[in-house]
């Protein structure tokens, strides 16, 4: 039976509703999670052991989430990983001034999380089909807006009015409201789901889902992109601070000259992905935000006292800069920190894209599941030696290395699409039983 349009258009509208709700709530129980682990006699092992046990659900859980998920059908899925994360939310009233526990509670949360993520990606193609890069990239904004309502100025009012417990209370309420919408999402699309689901004998294995993710060339490149941006970001994040400090010294200035343009370039490489991006170019696409992200982390870490080729050519033109009225070598950090706003937006939103397009159905979950703990496992050791590298030699060759690292990645990439023809979006009919 046909669906309308107006059908569509309301279950966008609960998905999307449910995804600001969520990120929101989440953001929350975070911030609570964060002052409880940190009130303890120890702040940096509480903290430390919090951030563990989140990185420990997805290379603990993840794959086995990610089958059941594919198992149970995406709005299945979705609803029993809502209902694991308010469960978990509402037990952190139980470690409210017991900072010694937060790491249970953050391990138990991360853990439920891994159904409910690649649950929510496996979604995107029950209720948009036609546009998967505009629902990722709204899924992006609206994550974003969620958060920085909720820590900015959520937070900040109930913290000083009514303290933790109140703060946890609204993630509760929130997430409530969340579960009910991922009840009437799972009632809307479940004539729908059978297609998207996997047969037991097949849900947890991953050859399949394996022999998709390297015998498709854009899912792929795809795969490869994301694991990328996932220890770009991980990396930058470690460096920033001493990085900061090396241009630009003690100060906002340094700050506000990388963030500004950082957040304008993502601003619109978001929107020009939800607008502009198409199937049939995803290829050219990645390819091109994984050279900007390149480009721009080359010309970061060429940057002490301005950025080293500029730098030269300004020299050489004999342009001066005394007496403007601004940091010349501050300004030429403008235009690289837009590009890495950019590069970074585009890449994950156009990635995603293209897994939730091509992705067989009933694969859907174990190829975003897969994705999601490979990203942990690399991130673990870079993450590691980020911090050692600014430490050691500066952030500068730390970013230097990123770069290097993403010009071989590119490289291997390029050679792997030239091999591989791909696959057909359709899915494959042995997934798509029924239970």
């Amino acid at each position: 039976m046909a669906r309308s349009g107006a059908a569509d258009r309301l279950d966008q509208v609960v998905f999307f509703t449910s995804r600001a709700l969520s990120q929101a709530g989440q953001a929350l129980f975070l911030v609570v999670l964060v002052i409880t682990s940190g009130s303890g006699s120890s702040v940096a092992f509480g903290l430390s052991s919090v951030m563990a046990a989140t990185m420990a659900g997805p290379l603990l859980f993840g794959l086995l989430a990610g089958s059941l998920a594919d198992r149970l059908g995406p709005a299945r899925a979705y609803l029993l990983g809502t209902l694991g994360r308010l469960s978990v939310i509402t037990a952190g009233f139980l470690v409210l001034g017991r900072p010694e526990l937060a790491w249970a509670v953050a391990l138990g949360y991360s853990s439920v999380s891994q159904l409910y993520s690649p649950a929510e990606m496996a979604m995107v193609p029950l209720v948009e089909r036609r546009s998967p890069a505009r629902t990722h990239a709204l899924l992006v904004v609206l994550q974003y807006v969620a958060q920085g309502l909720a820590v900015l100025l959520l937070a900040p009012v109930l913290l000083l009015t009514a303290g933790a417990a109140a703060l946890l209370a609204l993630a509760v309420t929130i997430y409530l409201a969340v579960l009910v919408l991922a009840l009437v999402l799972n009632v809307r699309v479940r004539p729908r789901e059978p297609e998207y689901r996997a047969p037991s004998r097949q849900a947890f294995s991953f050859r399949r889902t394996a022999s998709f993710l390297t015998g498709d060339h854009r899912a792929t490149y795809a795969f490869g992109s994301l694991a990328f941006v996932d220890v770009v970001a991980k990396c930058v994040i470690v460096a920033l601070p001493a990085y900061l400090l090396a241009i630009a010294g003690p100060g906002r200035a340094g700050f506000i000259a990388v963030a500004i343009p950082a957040a304008v370039g993502a601003v619109l490489g978001m929107l020009w992905a939800g607008t502009q991006f198409r199937l049939p170019e995803a290829q050219r696409v990645m390819r091109a935000t994984l050279l900007g992200a390149i480009v721009s982390l080359f010309a970061l870490a060429g940057l002490e006292s301005g950025l080293g080729l500029a730098g030269i050519v300004l020299q050489a033109a004999n342009v001066t800069t005394s007496g403007v009225g601004f940091d010349a070598d501050l300004a030429l950090v403008l235009p690289v920190a837009l590009l890495f706003g950019a590069s970074i937006s585009i890449a994950p939103i156009a990635a995603r894209a293209v897994l939730s397009a091509t992705a067989p159905h009933g694969q859907q979950a174990r190829v975003f599941a897969s994705q999601s703990t490979l990203s942990e496992i690399l991130g673990i050791v870079p993450l590691l030696l980020a911090g050692l590298g600014t430490e050691v030699a500066g952030p500068q060759p730390t970013l230097g290395l990123v770069a290097v690292a993403g010009l071989g990645l590119l490289l291997v990439l390029e050679g792997n699409s030239t091999a591989l023809a791909p696959h057909q979006a359709a899915p494959a009919p042995a997934e798509s039983a029924a239970s």
